[in-house]
């Protein structure tokens, strides 16, 4: 994705979208405009442009991802992605699957 000044930007949240939905977009648009001024970002759940898209939250809380990846397909994804990471508590460092 290239971003510039002059780029049209939709970010794209669930029709329902929770308290931290609405966070995660406006943090990421305040951001974005503080590297981009200039950059026009529009957001909402029924964002119809032909514009560069993010999209906020899952198929499964976000039907505009769910046109792109189904619920299997994104968590085999997310889950080959993250499988390395780690999660910490206050003694020390461990897998996430460690925690389950």
């Amino acid at each position: 994705m290239k971003l510039s000044r002059n780029t049209q930007l939709a970010i794209v949240v669930p029709a329902s979208a929770t308290k931290r939905e609405e966070f995660a977009s406006q943090e990421l648009s305040k951001y974005l405009n503080k590297l981009f001024p200039g950059i026009c970002i529009e957001i909402g759940a029924d964002v119809k442009t032909n514009t560069t898209t993010i999209f906020i939250g899952g198929p499964e809380r976000n039907s505009a991802v769910a046109a792109y990846i189904s619920e299997a397909d994104f968590d085999a994804l997310v889950q080959n992605r993250y499988s390395e990471s780690y999660l910490s508590d206050s003694r020390h460092c461990r897998p996430r699957s460690q925690f389950c």
